[in-house]
């Protein structure tokens, strides 16, 4: 097609063209990947401690693949539930203190589908500037109404709080560290407007969980916050 060609053209011109290369982990050195005869350190991996390629992990997924299988065949309400789901669930609940866990298959699908099944139409999301694409797609499938703040600008926050505090629902959410910056989010000042206004807090602990907290459960946990977040992501 003529317009799709002309598309790609200007995409060249303008250095934005993309392409996809094999890239191969660097068995018993993490943090580097292999590209054709290369070996380069990789600083865009969210592998950050290295569990992919941990022996420990291989062999246990080996032994459950021999056993379970490669796929449930069905969702987990029909016939897919297997009981190793359930034993993980519960340990990350142990582990984080809390009430229950839910796994879901990646980070998009949680953020995407828990807000979506905390608000709807008639409620309303209030979402840091810099969140996660993830979060913002999650908002937009819910319908709700997306009220954005200023990158870590409390006082915004507390204007929009205040100019919807009529809403049914009230829902923060926020990354605990950014994706792209890397900064924190001023977890104890949102904990304390969630309070104020009656709202929800949903903290993305994607980027924090493992390396902070006495046995790396996340960022809220290294301020003792936990239990004023109603919803951990990570």
């Amino acid at each position: 097609m003529i317009w799709m060609e002309n598309e790609l053209k200007l995409m060249a011109d303008a250095s934005l063209e993309r392409s996809l290369h094999i890239s191969s982990p660097v068995s018993g050195s993490p943090g580097y990947t292999l590209r054709g005869e290369q070996v380069l350190l990789n600083l865009s991996s969210n592998d950050y401690l290295g569990l992919s390629q941990h022996p420990a992990i291989l062999e246990v997924m080996r032994e459950a693949l021999l056993s379970e299988g490669a796929g449930s065949g069905a969702s987990r309400h029909v016939t897919g539930n297997r009981a190793s789901y359930s034993r993980l669930e519960e340990a990350l609940a142990d582990w984080q203190n809390c009430e229950a866990a839910l796994v879901l298959a990646n980070g998009y699908m949680a953020n995407s589908g828990v807000i979506s099944a905390l608000v709807g139409r008639g409620d309303v999301v209030f979402s840091d500037q810099l969140n996660h694409a993830s979060i913002v797609d999650g908002i937009v499938l819910s319908r709700v109404e997306h009220a954005r703040y200023r990158h870590n600008d409390m006082e915004h926050l507390r204007t929009l709080l205040n100019k919807y505090r009529d809403k049914r629902r009230k829902l923060i959410v926020t990354d605990a560290v950014f994706s792209m910056d890397g900064d924190q989010a001023p977890l104890r000042e949102l904990a304390a407007l969630k309070r104020e206004y009656g709202a929800m807090l949903m903290v993305d602990e994607a980027h924090s969980g493992g390396i902070y907290g006495g046995r790396g459960e996340g960022l809220c946990h290294e301020l003792g916050l936990q239990n004023d977040v109603d919803i951990h992501m990570g």
